[in-house]
């Protein structure tokens, strides 16, 4: 998919700390958060497991996590889609919940 300028400017911006998309239905934050991700990743370097990716429903996580993966295999920056099993994409709930089940939490 294309993007516009503004999402062009949020998915290449250079961040010194966490950013956050926040934008109404239908006005493309999850292609911008893919095309976010892919920069980090292919431009930046940034393995896919260092990437923080929160959205609110557990079907915009699916669906993210499938477009990041779809994104990041075509244009070969991760090698398959296994190499996406350990990305840190999903809700709030979900991603707390993976955290204390690694014992990484308090």
């Amino acid at each position: 998919m294309i993007v516009n300028d503004l999402q062009r400017e949020a998915a290449t911006a250079v961040a010194t700390s966490p950013q956050k998309i926040v934008a109404g239905a239908g006005t493309g934050k999850t292609l911008t958060m893919v095309e976010r991700f892919a920069h980090l990743v292919g431009v930046h370097g940034c393995d896919a497991d260092r990437i923080l990716a929160v959205t609110f429903t557990n079907r915009a996580a699916a669906d993210l996590r499938d477009r990041v993966t779809e994104t990041l295999v075509d244009r070969k920056l991760v090698h398959d889609r296994a190499a996406m099993d350990v990305a840190w994409i999903g809700t709030f709930h979900g991603l707390c919940v993976r955290l204390l089940r690694d014992g990484r939490g308090c």
